[in-house]
């Protein structure tokens, strides 16, 4: 998954599906940070997202929101579930 990613970003770096395979890595290797770049990264490009696209902007939230609960961060966890209930 990650070679795939590299290969994403060089070819087609701006596109939103680079940060939704972003985000997915970020889910499947629970890293918050991968998680954070794919939510900024589609966020930033979801004028060009069709309204059943952005749903993985929502999940993306919801992802970090379940990330930063597990943690034990429960403000964290609590902004990003506001933020995915935004995005829908």
């Amino acid at each position: 998954m990650r070679e795939s990613l590299a290969v994403d970003e060089k070819e087609r770096p701006d596109q939103w599906q680079v940060f939704s395979d972003r985000a997915i890595l970020g889910a499947a290797t629970h890293s918050p940070s991968l998680l954070r770049s794919g939510y900024e990264g589609m966020t930033a490009r979801e004028r060009l997202m069709d309204g059943s696209e952005r749903q993985f902007i929502a999940l993306t939230a919801e992802w970090l929101a379940g990330f930063y609960a597990a943690a034990g961060q429960t403000n964290e966890a609590a902004e990003w579930r506001g933020r995915a209930r935004f995005t829908k």
